[in-house]
Protein backbone atom coordinates (compact mmCIF):
# COMPACT_ATOMS: atom_id res chain seq x y z
CA UNK A 1 0.00 0.00 0.00
CA UNK A 2 1.43 3.01 -1.32
CA UNK A 3 1.79 5.94 1.71
CA UNK A 4 0.65 9.93 0.78
CA UNK A 5 2.83 11.51 2.92
CA UNK A 6 4.36 14.55 0.57
CA UNK A 7 6.33 15.90 3.61
CA UNK A 8 3.27 15.67 5.31
CA UNK A 9 2.98 14.21 9.41
CA UNK A 10 1.66 10.74 9.00
CA UNK A 11 -0.88 10.37 11.21
CA UNK A 12 -1.02 6.38 11.18
CA UNK A 13 0.53 5.91 14.26
CA UNK A 14 -1.83 8.75 15.75
CA UNK A 15 -4.94 6.47 15.14
CA UNK A 16 -3.23 3.18 16.70
CA UNK A 17 -4.61 4.03 20.16
CA UNK A 18 -7.87 2.63 22.17
CA UNK A 19 -10.76 3.36 20.20
CA UNK A 20 -12.25 5.26 23.99
CA UNK A 21 -8.91 7.43 23.62
CA UNK A 22 -9.90 8.22 19.84
CA UNK A 23 -13.56 9.03 20.80
CA UNK A 24 -12.59 11.37 23.99
CA UNK A 25 -10.03 13.07 21.07
CA UNK A 26 -13.31 13.09 18.29
CA UNK A 27 -15.26 15.13 20.99
CA UNK A 28 -12.66 17.48 22.37
CA UNK A 29 -11.93 18.50 19.00
CA UNK A 30 -15.61 18.88 17.68
CA UNK A 31 -15.79 21.03 21.51
CA UNK A 32 -12.96 23.01 20.25
CA UNK A 33 -13.84 24.03 16.73
CA UNK A 34 -17.72 24.98 17.28
CA UNK A 35 -16.64 27.21 20.23
CA UNK A 36 -17.82 30.57 19.21
CA UNK A 37 -19.19 29.48 16.38
CA UNK A 38 -22.67 29.58 14.77
CA UNK A 39 -25.58 26.83 13.43
CA UNK A 40 -24.56 27.54 9.65
CA UNK A 41 -20.03 27.01 10.29
CA UNK A 42 -20.93 24.08 12.96
CA UNK A 43 -22.96 22.78 9.87
CA UNK A 44 -20.66 23.52 7.16
CA UNK A 45 -17.97 21.81 9.36
CA UNK A 46 -20.07 18.65 9.80
CA UNK A 47 -20.58 18.81 6.17
CA UNK A 48 -17.41 18.77 5.51
CA UNK A 49 -15.95 16.33 7.57
CA UNK A 50 -18.73 13.61 6.91
CA UNK A 51 -17.03 14.01 3.18
CA UNK A 52 -13.70 13.38 4.35
CA UNK A 53 -14.94 10.22 6.96
CA UNK A 54 -16.72 9.36 3.18
CA UNK A 55 -13.18 9.33 1.85
CA UNK A 56 -11.51 7.56 3.85
CA UNK A 57 -14.01 4.86 3.82
CA UNK A 58 -14.02 4.73 0.47
CA UNK A 59 -10.45 4.54 0.32
CA UNK A 60 -10.21 1.58 2.82
CA UNK A 61 -12.52 -0.24 0.11
CA UNK A 62 -10.70 0.37 -2.64
CA UNK A 63 -6.96 -0.44 -2.54
CA UNK A 64 -4.64 2.21 -4.21
CA UNK A 65 -7.67 4.59 -5.07
CA UNK A 66 -6.02 6.83 -2.66
CA UNK A 67 -2.30 7.10 -4.62
CA UNK A 68 -4.50 7.20 -7.43
CA UNK A 69 -6.34 10.41 -6.46
CA UNK A 70 -3.04 12.02 -5.06
CA UNK A 71 -1.32 11.47 -8.36
CA UNK A 72 -4.14 13.05 -9.51
CA UNK A 73 -4.67 16.10 -7.37
CA UNK A 74 -0.33 16.34 -7.19
CA UNK A 75 1.23 14.60 -10.10
CA UNK A 76 4.64 15.32 -8.55
CA UNK A 77 3.59 12.69 -5.82
CA UNK A 78 2.87 9.81 -8.73
CA UNK A 79 5.51 7.32 -10.21
CA UNK A 80 4.10 8.25 -13.47
CA UNK A 81 4.74 12.30 -13.07
CA UNK A 82 7.16 13.29 -15.91
CA UNK A 83 10.66 13.53 -15.09
CA UNK A 84 11.03 17.55 -14.04
CA UNK A 85 13.46 18.08 -17.36
CA UNK A 86 11.31 16.44 -19.34
CA UNK A 87 8.41 18.63 -18.00
CA UNK A 88 9.98 21.84 -18.27
CA UNK A 89 10.87 21.04 -22.12
CA UNK A 90 7.35 21.21 -22.86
Amino acid sequence: MHKMTRGWYSMSCFFNRDSRELLVLAVVLASALAQDQGQDEIGRMAAFFTVVGDTLALFALQPGLAQTCCELAFPECGPSAPPEDKAQES
